[in-house]
Parts: C-alpha cells; sequence; structure tokens
C-alpha cells in the first residue's frame, strides 16, 4: 500500500533530479568562422598547429593557401574569446596555428587548399 511517506520520497527525488538536469553547462552548439587566402610560391612551406581539432588537407590548381576554419562549442560564444587562430606569413612559410588560452569546450576544424607542390608541415 502506497501511503504518503512513499509518495513524498518520490516527490523528493523527481524534485532533486529535475533541478539537476540542466547543470552540465552544455548547450546547442554554436560556431565562429575564420577565412582567409593567402599566396604562395613552389618553394612555399604551410604549417598548421592545432591542440583540439581536425585538420583537413585539400590540393587545387590555384595559386594561394585558402583557409577556412571553423569553432565550435556547445557552452556558449564566449568560449571562443580564449581560442584564437593565428595566420603568420613570412618570406616562404605560412603558418597557421590554434592558440587555446582556456576554451577547453572548443573545437577547431581548420580546412586548407593548396596546390601540390607546397611543402606541410602538421603539428597536432
Amino acid at each position: 500500500m502506497v501511503n504518503k511517506y512513499h509518495i513524498a520520497i518520490v516527490f523528493l527525488v523527481l524534485l532533486i533530479a529535475t533541478s539537476f538536469s540542466g547543470c552540465t553547462g552544455e548547450g546547442p552548439e554554436v560556431t565562429e568562422e575564420f577565412n582567409g587566402e593567402y599566396e604562395a610560391g613552389d618553394d612555399t612551406v604551410l604549417r598548421v598547429t592545432t591542440v583540439n581539432g581536425e585538420i583537413e588537407i585539400n590540393r587545387w590548381d590555384g595559386d594561394t593557401v585558402v583557409l577556412n576554419a571553423i569553432k565550435k562549442t556547445r557552452f556558449g560564444a564566449d568560449e571562443f574569446e580564449d581560442v584564437k587562430i593565428e595566420v603568420t606569413e613570412d618570406d616562404n612559410e605560412i603558418s597557421i596555428e590554434t592558440k587555446h588560452l582556456g576554451g577547453w569546450g572548443v573545437e577547431s576544424q581548420l580546412i586548407c587548399f593548396l596546390k601540390s607542390r607546397i611543402m606541410l608541415r602538421l603539428t597536432i
């Protein structure tokens, strides 16, 4: 037989379970995109460095290196402030680096298009 004590316990358990159901901090996925195009010669070296993400390399017939970068998180757009995608160009080197200053809930996806004669160096 169900008494008031059992009903109170069930109600209390349900109340506690629903109170903590949204406390994971995760929400819908938010993205931020960065796109760039960089001049490249036959002796250009492309250096790509990332810690928490994917690198996709595609060959194409163009004379430039094209970068499509996407940052993704489920912890709110404020997380993007702690993850920087930096591109530097020196004489014959293009360096693409994802820097995490925190924001470990952010993943990056780096999609590069480059001509076939460019030397590629990846650091993961």
